[in-house]
């Protein structure tokens, strides 16, 4: 997992490149990601900021820059209704049951709370792990539901 960061202002297609320039990619490098021969996976949803001309460019540009000794990255976008095949939505949603709004109630606090909550996931590799490799199970689910909502 790699790191959480605040949005700041309108979140756009060029904001989202911002972070994955600043955040994903260094993520990776900090973390010695051990590269796999494989692509490495990267889940988004079909929000319009994730599926724009300009960030798929970005993503396509990554295939061609060996220099900064990246790992393939394959994007995977999930279906208009797909958040019960992303694993992120289960982080998501601890993060919103654990949240105390009475007692949290800035932007600065929503956000501690964000960081703190991220930290302990990030502690729990195993947790991510499992909510990972439950993909094939998630996406079977979907398919034998032809598509509808499945109890993940």
């Amino acid at each position: 997992m790699g790191n959480v960061t605040k949005i700041e202002g309108k979140f756009t297609a060029a904001a989202y490149i911002d972070i994955l320039e600043k955040n994903f990619i260094p993520s990776l490098q900090e973390n010695n990601y051990p590269f796999p021969p494989d692509p490495i996976i990267f889940v988004q949803d079909k929000c319009p900021v994730h599926t724009a001309r300009i960030v798929k460019d970005w993503f396509a540009d990554q295939q061609n820059i060996q220099l900064l000794e990246l790992p393939n990255i394959q994007l995977l976008e999930l279906p208009s209704k797909g958040c019960d095949c992303n694993p992120i939505e289960y982080i998501w949603a601890n993060m919103v049951n654990t949240w105390e709004p009475e007692l949290e109630r800035t932007g600065e606090q929503l956000m501690a709370h964000t960081q703190r909550q991220w930290e302990l996931f990030r502690a729990r590799p195993q947790e991510v792990r499992n909510l990972v490799s439950s993909m094939p199970d998630r996406l079977r689910a979907v398919i034998d539901a032809e598509g509808g909502w499945t109890h993940y």
